[in-house]
């Protein structure tokens, strides 16, 4: 019948190929194809077509998933050109979209990634198909952030690419099927040589929250975390604490061994992922008890200048040992990466506060051996005192010291998806606050312009000097005014007018008459409710629905975000280095020089 159907004049083989396609019978479509190379009719669709002229034979067959099509289609050299992002704007191809983007060409595109993204077509085009649907679903994530028209079909197809690379790494069957995928290093460029599990660092970067959450790779990450230490996990959560407390105490006495002998047993347990965290931790702590004692110490010393208590130092090598670590993950991951995990930024904004004020315990010191008046009393500082500065940020820099312990208990099953929680709520925070900002400001500015010319004035009513509130004397004031008016600490009142009486002779008796601006305090009044009613109960609400919406959002998904981000802090601690914890990260260990002469011999 076919045969029949192709000796007929008049055939449109272009038509006719696609609809065999489309039916996914493979003998009909070899046919064809080897009557329309006899023929050599050109590739076109007619007007006429059901089909767009965009659509050729293998994105037919891969948006349909005809994996024997496919196949015979990619023998015979057919193949799917990978289309330009829509930030492309080169001479070549995309010039035309200086004047802006037709449609057609953005719905051509997006047919394109549809075949792109089928697991058919990847499976059979792609010598390392987990690498190409993690690359396809990073750039159809960008694609969407661009054309925001399309964001639903284009995460769609992002997150169909996700589901076939985690089928694919939850079809391993043994242990080392699945740490032979996870070691893959293509496609990974920014890590270095002793890098572990280079493709699960890369589904992390690329946001693979399902990748990693496979029960496989959970397995084989847990075996890796735990290494020389598999008794870890049998321990009581009493027991893993005790261990803590234990390497407190003996952390300097481990740091030695690890120094003199590094490759004992012990000094190569210490190596563990498990090990390493456990001494950060303990480490940290220390760090912790160090600050509480040198604020306990600090006040008992009310004079100008710098701490004196000794302490100081040791708070200062911490800060240095935190900043080694940080430049050596930098450049082991590169900037970009490094900080774009969010506790990474709260550490950087840490040290940064803590190298502020140490410059300005320097320049206090400096300050004060030029000035000799360290003992000057506390309440005859200048407001901007270097000493008085100092203090404000080693106190903000304590509370965000105090703070990163949340970050420690992010491998806790119990509190883990908590802090999840937490950090989306701080993120619908941010968003609020953009909005919240502007009304504030346009409401603080309104009530500075109406009242700031009343500034001043009084009334004596009953022998009672009745003065005009200054709430509203300036812009700072307005500001701080309004906003605490959330809170209920501005009264109503705040927005009344005090205006002198009015004297008026009326025969030979003075009168005192109220000389109300009745109109002025009734636009105040009635902007005042207003305010309360737009940034109260609507945006206050507002907020408090957003953070339920985040919460359930992080509930739905608790296990599988939470030990997302459980494996980033797993792989944090993976690989060569940081056996030693600040400070002591800053003793050079005979691998470090090691190290060093093969770097050289290369060079």
């Amino acid at each position: 019948m076919v045969d029949f159907f192709l000796q007929r004049p008049g055939v449109r083989l272009s038509d006719a190929i696609l609809h065999a396609v489309k039916t996914g019978n493979k003998h009909i479509v070899e046919m064809m194809l080897n009557e329309h190379e006899r023929t050599g009719e050109p590739w076109y669709c007619s007007s006429t077509s059901d089909f767009t002229p965009d659509i050729t034979p293998l994105i037919l067959a891969a948006q349909n998933e005809h994996y024997g099509v496919i196949r015979l289609l990619l023998r015979r050299g057919y193949y799917i050109e990978k289309p330009h992002p829509p930030t492309c704007f080169c001479e070549d191809m995309c010039q035309r979209r200086r004047q802006g983007e037709d449609m057609s060409s953005s719905l051509a595109r997006l047919n394109v990634y549809r075949a792109l993204s089928s697991p058919s077509y990847i499976v059979q085009s792609s010598p390392d198909p987990i690498l190409a649907a993690f690359e396809l679903s990073q750039e159809l994530t960008e694609n969407g952030d661009i054309e925001r028209h399309f964001v639903f079909e284009y995460t769609e197809l992002a997150e169909r690419c996700e589901d076939f690379s985690t089928r694919l790494v939850d079809s391993c069957r043994t242990t080392e099927e699945v740490t032979l995928v996870l070691s893959q290093k293509e496609g990974y460029t920014v890590g270095q040589e002793g890098d572990k599990f280079p493709r699960m660092l890369l589904a992390m970067e690329g946001d693979h929250k399902r990748v990693g959450n496979v029960n496989p790779c959970q397995q084989v990450l847990n075996i890796a975390w735990l290494d020389r230490w598999q008794e870890w996990r049998g321990l009581h959560v009493t027991m893993q604490l005790l261990s803590v407390v234990i390497r407190m105490a003996t952390l300097p006495l481990l740091v030695i061994m690890y120094v003199v002998a590094p490759e004992v047993e012990l000094s190569r347990k210490l190596r563990s992922p498990v090990n390493k965290f456990i001494s950060f931790v303990a480490s940290y702590f220390i760090f912790l008890i160090l600050l509480y004692t040198q604020n306990e110490l600090d006040t008992r010393d009310p004079s100008r200048g710098p701490p004196k208590s000794g302490i100081e130092w040791c708070i200062v090598l911490y800060i240095l040992g935190f900043w080694w670590l940080g430049f050596t993950h930098m450049i082991r991951h590169r900037t970009i990466r490094y900080l774009s995990e969010a506790w990474n930024v709260y550490t950087l904004v840490m040290l940064i506060l803590f190298t502020a004020t140490f410059v300005l315990w320097v320049m206090s010191y400096i300050d004060i051996q030029r000035n000799d008046d360290v003992d000057l009393p506390r309440a005859e500082w200048n407001q901007f005192d270097l000493s008085l500065i100092s203090e404000a940020l080693f106190s903000v820099a304590i509370l965000f010291a105090f703070g990163k312990l949340m970050y420690f208990f992010l491998i806790s099953h119990s509190f883990g998806p908590l802090l999840l929680s937490l950090g989306y709520m701080i993120k619908d925070i941010v968003k609020f606050m953009v909005i919240f900002i502007i009304i504030v400001l346009a409401f603080a500015t309104g009530f500075y312009t109406l009242y700031h010319q009343y500034k001043g004035l009084t009334r004596i009513e009953n022998g009672v000097v009745i003065k005009q509130n200054k709430a509203f004397d300036s812009l700072r004031k307005s500001l701080y005014t309004v906003f605490w008016s959330i809170f209920g600490h501005s009264p109503p009142e705040y927005t009344e007018i005090v205006l002198p009486y009015k004297s008026i002779l009326e025969g030979n008796v003075t009168r005192m008459v109220d000389n109300g601006h009745y109109f002025t305090s009734t636009i105040g009044h009635l902007a005042f409710v207003v305010f309360h009613v737009i940034g109260i109960i609507t945006l206050i609400n507002m907020l408090i629905a957003m953070m339920s919406n985040s919460f359930t959002k992080v509930e739905e998904n608790a296990e599988m975000e939470w030990k997302f981000a459980r494996t980033k802090l797993w792989t944090s601690y993976f690989g060569t280095g940081g056996t030693l914890p600040p400070p002591f990260n800053l003793i050079p260990t005979p691998k470090f020089f090691v190290r060093c002469c093969n770097r050289t011999g290369r060079v």
